[in-house]
């Protein structure tokens, strides 16, 4: 019962500052499209930024007890501009790199927004802990009737036992408590992605003798993407705030 009403009065504050948000967002858009000013329009995108990110934790918030999903406005976007739309939800997004993604690798369209939002939270977790002036490298390949998306970053990695815990509770989506939430929502939430659509999320050591850091892989089924041609791209600019 306890757990229930703290649920119910965390979905409620996070709608409220749902609302707060998008209308944010949406007089941002207003003032970005009627200026000029090249410095202030950099300010604009910060601010434009900043909202999306408050916008993905408000999301978090309504995800966990209640799954909520934002309007898919696109018709199978390809990965790459699934990748750079995740990449503008996150607060480093300019150490982000992009490798190897099949150039033609389409997500189906109802899966397109809960994707870009759990490659959003593996960026966001792998800025957070590895250091400020290292890349985090993104690749997206096909293997056989599967898609696989790679977040890898140079952190100082993470014990076999700890390694071991993280996956546990990646395949099997915690409950969420107050503790839960400040500790490991992140977690939770691509948990629940991943167990929504069907996608096996894993995490290994990574980065190569030396240099420590951990790789995440998300296999996603063959009936949320279609297969293409894979070629190396360059890094995609951040696609714009929204």
């Amino acid at each position: 019962m306890l757990r229930s009403s703290v649920a119910t009065m965390f979905v409620n504050l996070a709608r409220r500052s749902q609302i707060l948000v998008d209308s944010l967002i949406g007089h941002l858009d207003r003032l970005e499209r009627g200026e000029e000013d090249p410095d202030r329009l950099a300010e604009l995108f910060q601010l434009d930024h900043l909202a999306t990110r408050m916008r993905r934790n408000d999301e978090n918030l309504l995800f966990s007890p209640v799954p909520t999903r934002r309007a898919c406005s696109v018709s199978r976007p390809r990965w790459s501009t699934s990748c750079g739309a995740a990449q503008s939800e996150v607060e480093h997004y300019t150490r982000v790199d992009f490798g190897s993604i099949d150039r033609d690798l389409d997500i189906a369209s109802h899966a397109v927004n809960d994707l870009v939002h759990l490659v959003a939270e593996l960026l966001d977790n792998a800025t957070a802990f590895s250091p400020p002036d290292s890349p985090v490298l993104v690749e997206a390949r096909r293997f056989g009737d599967r898609a696989v998306l790679y977040v890898e970053d140079r952190g100082i990695g993470i014990s076999a036992d700890q390694l071991a815990d993280l996956n546990d509770r990646l395949a099997k989506p915690p409950l969420v408590d107050v503790a839960g939430l400040s500790r490991m929502m992140g977690l939770v939430v691509v948990a629940r992605l991943a167990a929504r659509h069907g996608i096996e999320v894993k995490t290994a050591a990574g980065g190569g003798p030396g240099h420590g850091g951990r790789r995440s892989a998300a296999a996603i089924r063959s009936d949320q993407c279609d297969h293409g041609v894979s070629e190396r791209h360059p890094s995609p600019e951040p696609s714009a705030p929204r």
